[in-house]
């Protein structure tokens, strides 16, 4: 018996797994090793407990929910750097093999070229630099997904309860379920005759509820009402070289955060790759209509177009004033402040439509020679546009090790009995230790402690040449910052927001105003951290039970949804084995 993958002999199997293995070593390089990569926003810890911030039961909005729910499951089955390297290189494979998989009919440079140009394009690169891994998973399971809805559409065993399964990888966090929602359900409900309302019902509703466990604690957050449209402007797309936004963002650039864009972004041959890659698409629009059916190609290509002449738009001044409207008067618009994020489908529609130009194109030569030399440049196209994305930015993703006092204060602060939160100090958003090479990461504090945590939570955001400072919504870490700005003891501050112990972070640059410490008594003095402990708090920040009891509902909702389609996928898939043995 011969074995295959995607309907194909083994061999060519092997080869793309070959092409996807050499991709997530290309991209990660160093990242790959004993440790954890610790870049911006990506922050793993060995282990997390269940605090009620992971949950969206915190004092700002949900924006890591249930990201960090499933992260703290998983790390009591172990540690959190296991997760993070599976989730970085599910991210990679996921996002390779599914672009194959849309034209998994065609030759195989063809879907080797789709692989490639899914995971080895600046979008990606330039996300994955900034730690957005649950994002990019998103990203990763839109071909998956569009995939399921295709067979929705043409009522195969099983395929409701699939779709269902890729949409809840999609959905740790808000906009990449958005994202995956919005991409792949119209696929399967949108004139599609074959199947009944029921069917369709079931996409929606279950589609919706798989939303539930960040979009319920989003809507009764207290921090809903607190809305900085201030970072409009330094969350835009930035140009990268002198030609602006619009041809950038046809480039798959344009990240606001200029630390993470590869050095060449702002090169001609970039532009030049970007161009080529455009009009292939637009040689190759026969063939992608054709072999991904005109449900899922419109789907993709609606979403590409509408994602990029919105990011666009959102970039020009009017843009800009039309966005701070609707995040003044509309809860949760903040989710579109991010514009970057809308280039996603765009991604993938070059990944899967590009080579298929290269494919048409080439029937139309006669010589093997030219025929050749045009493959070759479109396998080597990511790479002669990005080659600073070598061994994980060459060094931007080396894996490193947490130091020894922080297993201690994890443990110190488990075992003490005393009740209350911690304030992690210096009082700032971001960090730069020595030991992971001074490379700027969110705070590991809120998710290492086995407490809630009260951090800065205002944003400093590098625009361009622009530092543009973003309001957070937390009313207690407002409170604690006026208390610093002021120069006043933090500890009648702290005590009366239910905080009894502070944690310094040592080795980091200090906030500009460093904090009055008076009347803490130090608990731990380590290399790399103190522990001070605070008076006795006056005040409670336990959730209300009508928030537990809402939020658990959700979630509640959304695992017994998750748990009906496993359950009808593995049926689905068992009676298809005994048929297929039947039939034999």
């Amino acid at each position: 018996m011969k074995v295959r993958l995607f309907g194909r002999p083994t061999r060519a199997g092997s080869i793309l797994a070959v092409v996807i293995a050499l991709l997530v070593v290309g991209l990660l390089g160093s990242g790959l090793g004993r440790g954890y990569v610790l870049t911006h926003d990506m922050v793993f810890v060995p282990r997390q407990s269940f605090l009620p911030g992971f949950f969206g039961l915190g004092g700002g909005l949900p924006r890591a929910v249930p990201q960090d729910a499933i992260v703290a499951a998983l790390t009591h089955l172990a540690p959190g750097w296991v997760w993070q390297h599976l989730a970085l290189v599910a991210a990679i494979a996921l996002a390779g093999l599914g672009a194959s998989r849309l034209i998994r009919t065609e030759p195989l440079w063809v879907r080797c070229s789709a692989a490639t140009l899914a995971g080895w394009n600046p979008w990606f690169v330039e996300r994955l630099y900034q730690g957005h891994w649950a994002l990019l998973l998103g990203y990763a399971v839109l071909p998956w997904a569009m995939a399921a809805a295709r067979d929705v559409r043409r009522t195969r065993p099983g395929a409701t309860a699939r779709l269902l399964v890729w949409i809840a990888l999609g959905s740790l966090v808000a906009t990449s379920g958005l994202m995956v929602l919005i991409v792949s359900v119209p696929v399967a409900v949108i004139r599609a005759t074959a199947i009944g309302r029921r069917t369709k019902s079931l996409v929606l509703l279950g589609g919706l509820v798989l939303q539930l466990p960040w979009l319920v604690p989003s809507l009764i957050n207290p921090a809903l009402s607190s809305r900085d449209s201030g970072g409009v402007s330094a969350f835009g797309l930035r140009p990268e070289g002198s030609w602006g936004t619009w041809i950038t963002a046809l480039g798959l650039g344009g990240f606001w955060n200029s630390e993470v864009a590869p050095g060449t972004r702002g090169s001609v041959l970039a532009l030049l790759v970007a161009a080529a890659l455009v009009i292939l698409v637009g040689f190759g629009w026969r063939s992608y209509r054709r072999i991904l059916g005109r449900a899922v190609a419109y789907s993709l290509a609606g979403s590409a177009a509408a994602g990029w002449i919105c990011a666009c738009v959102a970039a020009t001044p009017a843009g800009q004033r039309v966005l701070v409207w609707l995040i003044d008067h509309i809860a949760g618009a903040g989710l579109l402040r991010d514009t970057h994020k809308l280039l996603a489908p765009l991604a993938l529609l070059i990944a899967v439509a590009a080579p298929l130009g290269v494919a048409r194109l080439i029937v139309r030569l006669a010589d093997p020679a030219v025929r050749g030399v045009l493959i070759a440049g479109l396998l080597a196209a990511p790479f002669i546009a990005l080659p600073d994305a070598v061994w994980g930015g060459v060094g931007r993703l080396d894996a490193v090790t947490y130091p020894h006092d922080w297993f201690t204060v994890r443990n110190l602060l488990h075992d003490d009995t005393r009740v209350g939160d911690v304030a992690v100090l210096p009082w700032s958003t971001f960090r730069s230790f020595a030991w992971n090479d001074h490379r700027t990461v969110l705070d590991p504090a809120p998710r290492w402690m086995p407490r809630s945590s009260v951090t800065a939570d205002t944003l400093f955001v590098l625009h361009g040449p622009t530092l543009v400072a973003i309001e957070g919504e937390d009313p207690r870490a407002a409170r604690i910052s006026s208390a610093i700005e002021a120069g006043r003891p933090l500890a009648p501050a702290l005590a009366a927001d239910d905080v009894r112990f502070v944690l310094n972070e040592l080795g980091t640059p200090e906030s500009q105003v460093p904090p009055n410490l008076a009347g803490l008594t130090p608990l731990y003095r380590g290399t790399d951290l103190e522990v001070y402990v605070v008076p006795s708090s006056t005040t409670s920040s336990t959730p209300t039970g009508w928030h537990v009891l809402a939020v658990a509902l959700a979630d509640l909702l959304a695992i017994g949804v998750l748990t009906f389609a496993f359950a009808v996928m593995i049926s689905a898939s068992i009676s298809g084995a005994i048929a297929r043995r039947r039939g034999r």
